[in-house]
């Protein structure tokens, strides 16, 4: 059971295995015995954990490195998180990004654009503060954006934000 897992999920064992023993109900395969019909639980934790790795494998690597060193507190590396921690980068309601040059700095580096933030939906309050980000482009889809820090970056304009309605503070 736990080789067809692996080939169909693209799980290490280790992984595939801990999944498996968490499922309380059975699993069952179709006729060929080949594609495993799993109860809804597992299945939903296979495709998050699978568009939690797509996603981790899109990003540009100076965000990878920002979510690394400001986020998960390890320093400005491109390493892969655990799942556990790409969870609580993708589901945070606040994100901080300072730059070297901010009181209080959180990142060694400067970022140039907003592009690691696409994807990510839960965000309620956003700082990317003194980084050399020229536009907002990117940012449109966090509907539930609340308040929005970007002061000390050089933007030319704020085109991007218009569909932020629920948007109540900007600096």
């Amino acid at each position: 059971i736990k080789d067809v897992q692996l080939t169909r999920s693209g799980l290490g064992k280790a992984q595939a295995t801990s999944v498996i023993i968490r499922c309380t109900r059975l699993l069952f395969f179709d006729s060929s015995w080949r594609n495993t019909i799993c109860c809804l639980p597992f299945r939903k934790e296979i495709q998050s954990y699978l568009m939690l790795k797509e996603w981790w494998a899109t990003l540009e690597p100076q965000w990878k490195k920002a979510f690394n060193e400001a986020v998960l507190g390890l320093g400005p590396i491109e390493n892969k998180p655990t799942r556990t921690e790409m969870e609580l980068i993708h589901n945070s309601p606040a994100l901080r990004f300072a730059g070297p040059e901010a009181p209080h700095p959180n990142m060694t580096f400067q970022l140039t654009n907003l592009s690691g933030l696409a994807g990510l939906k839960h965000i309620e309050t956003l700082a990317v503060i003194f980084h050399p980000i020229q536009s907002l482009e990117g940012i449109g889809h966090l509907t539930q954006l609340t308040g929005l820090f970007v002061y000390h970056c050089q933007l030319s304009s704020l085109t991007g934000i218009e569909q932020l309605n629920q948007l109540e503070l900007l600096y």
